[in-house]
């Protein structure tokens, strides 16, 4: 894992991840303006691209979140995040869609913590 500046192939490849065009500009803008939210490449094994960010201060438990990641080989790439998190005394947090990602976090030791319910207008009632 590298950390990497902002560029057009860490764009390419986080669109699909990210949703919308504007979720990855909001991204984009964190990263290059926060710096707490941070981009990595991540080669061998594993290849992608994978945005980090520290949530928590001082006071309170800090908290990494993988706010967005794309590429192959996932699974080689959470314990180099756990490695990273156990440095900076922080937990991990992040937030998935996909039943196969959910399966492959928990034989890595993550837990669900919460179920997120999302409404939007014209979604209904």
């Amino acid at each position: 894992m590298i950390r990497s500046r902002w560029c057009q192939a860490a764009e390419t490849a986080l669109l699909p991840a990210a949703g919308s065009v504007q979720e990855l500009e909001r991204t984009r803008a964190d990263v290059l303006h926060d710096r707490c939210t941070e981009l990595y490449q991540v080669r061998g094994s594993a290849e992608g691209w994978l945005v980090l960010r520290l949530e928590g201060s001082l006071l309170d438990e800090l908290e990494l979140v993988i706010v967005l990641g794309a590429g192959h080989g996932t699974r080689a790439v959470i314990p180099l995040v756990k490695r990273y998190a156990t440095r900076l005394g922080a937990t991990i947090r992040t937030h998935i869609t996909r039943a196969g990602l959910k399966r492959m976090y928990e034989a890595e030791g993550f837990h669900q913590a919460q179920i997120v319910m999302r409404w939007r207008p014209g979604d209904g009632q």
